[in-house]
């Protein structure tokens, strides 16, 4: 018995049998982490993505230790003391992976704070170890030092450690991850009865993870999606009444008439509880919460609800922000969530104590806008009592539901303000019309006026023409009196010379004749200064 324990041993502690080792271990991680990555797809629950993240990071922990021995087994790389102390750590990386993937399916704080800085210490004690081995002069087996009790005794603590959570925990198929913490540990143990001494490596160690690693293929089923059965279809004689059925109407009345009631208008609290009520009916959700992000005092405010079940609203309920992590988080990052109604966050225990619920069952949350557009809100769905999962149409649809919700709040909301707008701008059109009446009154007045200065204008013209005739006539005249004034000279020089003369008969008769000549050039004269007068 004791040469096949030996035999064992050294298979899996030197090459080419380590290799196999390494294998067995890096494909049963690499089938693991394939399962987990298709039903992330499928299912998109959070935990699905730690868990992708868990085990790749565990894979190429894995992956690298291959690599190193299988350098070693080539003789690229001379196996010295390091890989030895490359093996205890990345076994001991692997045990709190293993812990964390198993014992913490949900994001927890704490839990991921310890797990990160479990790794750092690992990482420092390697630093520490290799220092250590290099300042030996003395080639002793990694087995026969007191290092190898210190990571053996790290590492059953972790694992016990990590037995204890899974038990208090409960997390979804903890047994399976009781039991390879539990395989895992009893190889540890084994190696502290019955060690190696003359060699560098743990082979009941590697053995025990050799039979422990494959059951990392049920952690992915935790959270499979689910798969609802497709609807057997409807008899020949049932297709006619579905038929009718479906051409009557698509959503209930009292549905309708709700949707129709969503409006700005309302009050606050009527429209919450409108969304409420009409999400819950139209998804068919047990139970409808509409939450606000945390307030001043770090609480998260479930501001009412909808039992559909009892057909009656819920009140206000105030819980603190960190008793509901994942909500928190998703609320805050806009993003939508789904859990199962296996999940084991804390965010679940608290919503089932505060609401007075055995379980919460599903759980789907969605973000959500209404009147203010800085405050973010989120819409919940549980199934407590009809267990009714949530998949990714069903996401889809809510989010289409809160979507027209958003858009049309947002739009009756601008509707006071266009009707504000519109009746202003009908008060600014009557007021131009009428100012534009009044234009059109003066215009005419004007019009009027500018016709009588066109008839004046006209009347102007036929006078100026009478007065350039006028004043023709008026040079005219004038010129026949320098003519006049001229012949008066000359008559009144030859009647001087008449009256010099003496008298005769012939010189009268002459002298008469002047004196009428004169006499008419005087009278028109006279005519012509008054003409002239009249006429300045």
């Amino acid at each position: 018995m004791g040469s096949l324990y030996n035999q064992i041993l050294t298979i899996l502690t030197t090459p080419p049998g380590n290799l196999t080792y390494h294998l067995v271990l890096a494909f049963a991680v690499a089938g693991a982490l394939q399962s987990a990555v298709s039903n992330w797809r499928q299912s998109d629950f959070p935990q699905g993505r730690r868990m992708v993240i868990g085990l790749f990071v565990l894979l190429i922990i894995r992956v690298a230790l291959f690599l190193g021995a299988g350098f070693v087994w080539q003789g690229v790389t001379p196996p010295e003391a390091l890989l030895p102390i490359l093996d205890r750590a990345t076994t001991m990386l692997g045990i709190i992976l293993i812990v964390w993937l198993w014992c913490f399916p949900e994001p927890l704080k704490t839990a991921d704070a310890a797990s990160l800085l479990l790794a750092l210490i690992t990482l420092i004690l390697v630093i520490f170890n290799y220092v250590w081995v290099s300042a030996q002069t003395t080639q002793t087996p990694f087995n026969a030092t007191w290092l190898n009790l210190v990571w053996e005794a790290a590492a059953l603590f972790i694992l016990l450690l990590g037995g204890v959570l899974a038990v208090i925990r409960r997390p979804n198929a903890w047994a399976y991850g009781l039991a390879m913490l539990g395989l895992m540990a009893g190889g540890h143990i084994l190696h502290l009865i019955l060690p190696s001494l003359e060699g560098d490596f743990p082979g009941m160690v590697r053995l025990a993870q050799m039979a422990a690693y494959p059951l990392l293929f049920s952690l992915p089923q935790r959270f499979a999606p689910t798969v609802s059965p497709a609807p057997s279809p409807p008899s020949p004689q049932q297709k006619p009444d579905l038929i009718h059925k479906r051409r009557q109407y698509t959503v209930e009345p009292h549905i309708l008439e709700g949707i129709f009631n969503i409006s700005p208008e309302v009050s606050q609290e009527n429209l919450q509880r409108d969304i409420t009520r009409i999400s819950s009916q139209i998804m068919l959700a047990d139970l409808s919460l509409l939450i606000s992000p945390p307030d001043a005092e770090g609480k998260i405010n479930i501001l009412c609800g909808y039992d559909l079940i009892r057909e009656e609203s819920l009140g206000r309920i105030s819980i603190a922000s960190s008793k509901l992590p994942l909500i928190s988080t998703a609320l805050r990052r806009e993003q939508s969530l789904r859990l199962p109604a296996s999940s084991t966050s804390q965010d679940f225990l608290n919503l089932s104590q505060h609401l007075l619920l055995g379980r919460v069952g599903h759980l789907l949350a969605v973000p959500l806008r209404l009147l203010d557009e800085e405050k973010k809100f989120g819409l919940i769905l549980l199934s407590p009592h009809s267990n009714r999962s949530w998949n990714k149409e069903d996401q889809q649809y809510l989010h289409n539901f809160t979507e027209a919700v958003q858009s049309t709040l947002s739009r009756d909301k601008k509707t006071p303000e266009l009707r504000k707008q519109l009746s202003n701008t009908q008060k600014i059109l009557e007021k131009t019309q009428k100012e534009l009446e009044e234009t059109r009154t003066h215009t005419q007045a004007l019009q009027a006026e500018v016709n009588s200065f066109q008839r004046q204008k006209e009347t102007f013209n036929d006078a100026a023409q009478k007065l350039d005739k006028l004043q023709a006539a008026q040079e005219k005249a004038h010129q026949t009196i320098a003519t006049l004034e001229v012949e008066k000279k000359e008559l009144e020089e030859e009647l001087k010379k008449l009256h010099q003369r003496e008298p005769e008969e012939t010189d009268k008769q002459v002298e008469a004749e002047l004196i009428l000549a004169l006499e008419e050039i005087a009278r028109l004269k006279n005519l012509l200064a008054d003409a002239d007068q009249k006429l300045v």
